[in-house]
């Protein structure tokens, strides 16, 4: 079976081809190992954290748009080690990817998941632990989802290999993923999956961002990503608690000035897209909320049962591009 692009797509007309039955079938299986009780308690750790972070940031407000904007990372960068490290996920090594440049520091934090037949492809799963204020959305949702994501992922036996990466310096322009591909480069990776606020209600968007109603999420690809897009919102339907996923085909490399003007390309799946590599960026429809980007994006303001529902899509989405197609 194929998937037909909608008018709305960019790439109208083309053909896409479906995940198969077993990339189904694993996707499933996996996402069932997911722990979604504890999302909402890594939500709010990491808020908890970025509150007391005794390195916080206040000189940066420039690239927040306010004049009281609070940069957080440091605590976020412990919580993050510390579950990486737990005694059960013996056997897989946590990398911290460390440049200093223009005086700034980054950390990229990354996990491996070694693939067992082709393990020189690689899926990545992304977000960034960079923060304003608490950030309970941005970033901790996102977060959340890459960290529970571990354990069903390493028992899940895949095809390819996956990296789970957190990035560092999204919040000031990209930074640590424009820093990790100059360091790394693409090579052999077969798409990237970014997670960035999952989890909140968008408002009713404009003429620009209005999305049909029931529409829950928007998946942002570019050209050479689209097939993953409607993947992705094909199975985002088949799970036993469904999303209603929509795909949004950016033209060409995918970074341009109307996804920028809206809102949309601004997360470090950009970063990936204009490295030539595949990337397909999930967000929630509507536009964002006036809380955004403020003292007020609390756990409050995270939608739990949203949260638990993208958990299990991120899960499964992963273990199904990371199993190769019979």
């Amino acid at each position: 079976m194929a998937l037909v692009a909608p008018s709305y797509g960019a790439a109208c007309g083309e053909r896409y081809e479906t995940l198969t039955e077993a990339q189904v079938e694993k996707a499933l299986s996996t996402q069932s190992g997911l722990a979604v009780s504890e999302l909402s308690d890594l939500v709010r750790q990491i808020y908890e954290a970025r509150l007391s972070d005794p390195e916080v940031d206040t000189t940066r407000s420039e690239y927040c748009g306010r004049d009281d904007c609070v940069y957080s990372r440091v605590a976020t960068a412990d919580v993050i080690r510390n579950y990486w490290n737990a005694p059960d996920l013996e056997g897989v090594e946590l990398h911290e990817h460390v440049v200093t440049e223009d005086g700034f520091t980054t950390r990229n934090l990354f996990l491996d998941l070694p693939g067992r037949v082709h393990p020189d492809e690689w899926v990545l799963a992304s977000a960034h632990y960079d923060a304003w204020f608490g950030g309970a959305n941005d970033n901790a949702t996102g977060v959340a989802v890459v960290l529970a994501a571990t354990r069903p992922l390493l028992q899940a036996a895949l095809d390819r290999s996956v990296r789970l990466i957190l990035f560092d310096g999204e919040e000031l322009g990209m930074v640590g993923s424009g820093r990790y591909l100059a360091d790394y480069g693409a090579r052999g990776v077969v798409l990237d999956l970014n997670a960035d606020s999952v989890a909140f209600v968008g408002t009713p968007g404009s003429f620009l961002t209005k999305q049909p109603s029931g529409i829950e999420y928007i998946v942002e690809a570019n050209e050479p990503s689209a097939e993953h897009a409607y993947q992705f919102a094909d199975l985002a339907r088949r799970l036993p608690e469904p999303l209603a996923a929509r795909p949004i085909v950016f033209p060409d490399g995918g970074v341009s000035l109307a996804g920028v003007a809206i809102g949309y390309n601004l997360s470090d799946h950009a970063q990936f897209w204009l490295d030539g590599a595949r990337a397909v960026f999930p967000f929630p429809a509507g536009d964002k909320p006036d809380w955004y980007h403020t003292a007020g994006d609390t756990p409050e303001q995270v939608d739990t049962g949203r949260l638990q529902r993208f958990g299990r899509l991120w899960v499964a989405a992963i273990a199904a591009f990371a199993s190769v197609a019979p």
